[in-house]
């Protein structure tokens, strides 16, 4: 949080040797998982399976389009309709 707060909502940095792009921009989020998610490469210095388990999180590939073609219609605007029911988890 610090880096955001010194650099803003996005930035980018070198980790090892690889760039690394950092976002907590809704719209770049947006971007990466609804068209370019192939693009671009999830590394983690620690292994997330025991939080998050082998789901969208994780998956690279094909893996990964055929858990985000499952939750997909779970997003469906009509869905997402009654934000009210979110508001106790926010």
């Amino acid at each position: 949080m610090d880096c955001f707060e010194h650099y803003g909502k996005t930035y980018e940095e070198k980790f090892f040797d690889k760039k690394v792009i950092n976002t907590m921009e809704g719209v770049n989020i947006q971007q990466v998982v609804a068209h370019s998610f192939h693009d671009y490469v999830k590394t983690f210095v620690v292994d997330l399976t025991p939080l998050f388990g082998p789901g969208i999180f994780l998956q690279d590939g094909a893996l990964w389009k055929r858990s985000r073609d499952l939750i997909k219609p779970i997003f469906a605007r009509s869905e997402l309709s009654d934000v009210d029911s979110f508001a106790f988890h926010f």
